[in-house]
C-alpha cells in the first residue's frame, strides 16, 4: 500500500496530471472527439497555469497554513524535546553537509535547532529514512546539526520511518508521554499533529518552510508564472492527499 500512495502521488503532482490529461486529450482526438479534446487540454492548461500563479499557490497553500499560528517556545518553559520531521536529502557527495539536505529538511532543521538554543533543550529528535534506499536523512540531520553547534550527545535520530505516521509511531517510543516542540513545514503540520496524536504523543506545533508570504503586488513577478508555485502547489496536493490517505485509514 506504502508504494501504491507514492505512485498515486506521483501521478496527481500539478505537471503530471498537464500531462495525462495532454495525453488523453490527444486520444481523444483521434478518436474523434475534437470539441472535446480541446475543451480537456484547455482546462488542464489554465489549471496549470493557475498553479504557477501566486494566487494559486497561496489559494491550495492557505487552508493548511492558517491551522497552527506562530508560536513562541519560550511560553512553554517546560518542554525541552524538540521534534524535526525530516522531509528528503540528495543522494551522497563530496557537497557540504547542508548542501546534501532538501530544502524543505534544511528549514525545518534550522528551525529546530533555533528553539534548541533559545531555550536551551535536553533533546532534538531528528527523523526520517529515504524511502527510496537504505540511507538515513535523520543522520545527515544529526551530521548537519552538530556542525552547526549542536552538541550531538543531546541529538537522537529515527532513522527508521519512511513517513509521517512511522515518525510518529518510532518518536512515540522514545518521548514516551511527553510533550515535544514539532517542527515540520507549515503545510505539513495538520497531518503530522494528527499523526502523533495517534501515537499518544502531546506536541506544541512548531510551522516553519512557509508557502503563503505577503505579496508585493507592484513586482513584475507577482504577474508572472514560476516553476516553484508549481512545486509548492505539488506540496499542498500530497498533503491533501496524505490527509485522504489518514481519512481512509490507510498507512501513508
Amino acid at each position: 500500500m506504502f508504494l501504491v500512495l507514492k505512485i498515486v502521488e506521483a501521478m496527481l503532482s500539478p505537471l503530471a496530471i498537464y500531462v495525462e490529461l495532454t495525453l488523453f486529450a490527444l486520444l481523444l482526438r483521434l478518436f474523434g472527439k475534437r470539441i472535446l479534446a480541446y475543451t480537456v487540454f484547455t482546462l488542464s492548461f489554465i489549471a496549470l497555469l493557475f498553479v504557477s500563479y501566486d494566487i494559486g499557490q497561496d489559494l491550495l497553500a492557505t487552508p493548511l497554513e492558517k491551522e497552527y499560528a506562530v508560536c513562541d517556545p519560550r511560553d512553554y518553559p517546560n518542554i525541552k524535546t524538540i521534534v524535526v520531521l525530516g522531509g528528503g536529502k540528495f543522494p551522497e557527495s563530496d557537497k557540504p553537509t547542508s548542501a546534501k539536505l532538501s530544502k524543505m529538511t534544511l528549514v525545518r532543521l534550522v528551525e529546530g535547532i533555533r528553539i534548541f538554543n533559545m531555550i536551551d533543550a535536553q533533546r532534538l529528535i531528528v527523523t526520517g529514512k529515504d524511502y527510496t534506499d537504505e540511507s538515513s536523512i535523520a543522520e545527515l540531520m544529526k551530521r548537519c546539526a552538530m556542525e552547526l553547534g549542536v552538541d550531538g550527545e543531546k541529538i537522537i535520530t529515527v532513522d527508521n520511518a519512511r513517513n509521517t505516521r512511522e515518525e510518529a509511531k518510532y518518536t512515540a517510543e522514545i518521548v514516551k508521554g511527553d510533550t515535544v516542540f514539532l517542527v515540520t513545514s507549515a503545510v505539513h503540520l495538520k497531518r503530522a499533529v494528527k499523526n502523533f496524536g495517534d501515537e499518544g504523543v502531546f506536541v506544541i506545533p512548531v510551522p516553519t518552510d512557509f508557502q503563503v508570504h505577503t505579496r508585493n503586488k507592484q513586482s513584475v513577478a507577482y504577474y508572472t508564472p514560476g516553476p516553484q508555485r508549481i512545486a509548492n502547489s505539488g506540496k499542498s496536493i500530497h498533503e491533501y492527499l496524505g490527509l485522504l490517505a489518514e481519512l481512509l485509514n490507510f498507512k501513508k
